[in-house]
């Protein structure tokens, strides 16, 4: 007697298919999201790296080029800081998140639309003219907090930045 068996798969062999190809996706999608999660918690730090230097690159620059510092008054703070440069005056505020800049040119934002400003703080240190010295050097502390707007598992990376800048 001649049989025709033929080749095919069991129900059993179906299953364990099923089975490990079900942990091997289960995995790898693990895999993807951890990866995509690291990719957001890095874009938001660099952010604000970013944003933060840029920020405090500006506003130190200009405080060396400017003439006079004339708000905040010496000794005290704010959160704008008026600075004439060239005899043009230039504003420094912050509204609604963004830190503007305010000058002949119009209004520009210097943050990105990644981050916001939640805390901007300039305080006019002075420096008094002295027989060594006859010509005073204003001087002006700068406190910036940045939060980020994307929101990671860890929630929304803040940074605080402070540095000090003077007149020539």
């Amino acid at each position: 007697m001649n049989f025709n068996l033929k080749k095919a798969f069991t129900l059993i062999e179906l299953l364990i298919f099923m089975g490990v190809l079900s942990i091997i996706l289960f995995v790898l999608s693990d895999i993807f999201t951890a990866s995509l999660a690291a990719k957001t918690q890095s874009y938001a730090h660099t952010s604000l790296q970013q944003d933060g230097r840029f920020i405090l690159a500006k506003l130190v620059y200009d405080i060396n080029q400017a003439s006079t510092i004339t708000s905040p008054t010496i000794g005290n703070s704010d959160n704008n800081l008026i600075i004439i440069i060239n005899g043009s005056n230039h504003q420094y505020r912050l509204n609604n998140g963004n830190l503007e800049l305010v000058n002949d040119f119009g209004v520009n934002t210097l943050n990105s639309l990644s981050t916001e400003v939640t805390s901007l703080q300039f305080l006019h240190l002075g420096n008094p003219a002295t027989d060594e010295k006859p010509y005073p050097k204003d001087n002006v502390r700068i406190n910036l907090t940045l939060r980020s707007k994307i929101t990671t598992q860890q929630g929304q990376p803040v940074i605080n930045l402070q540095t000090t800048a003077g007149t020539r």
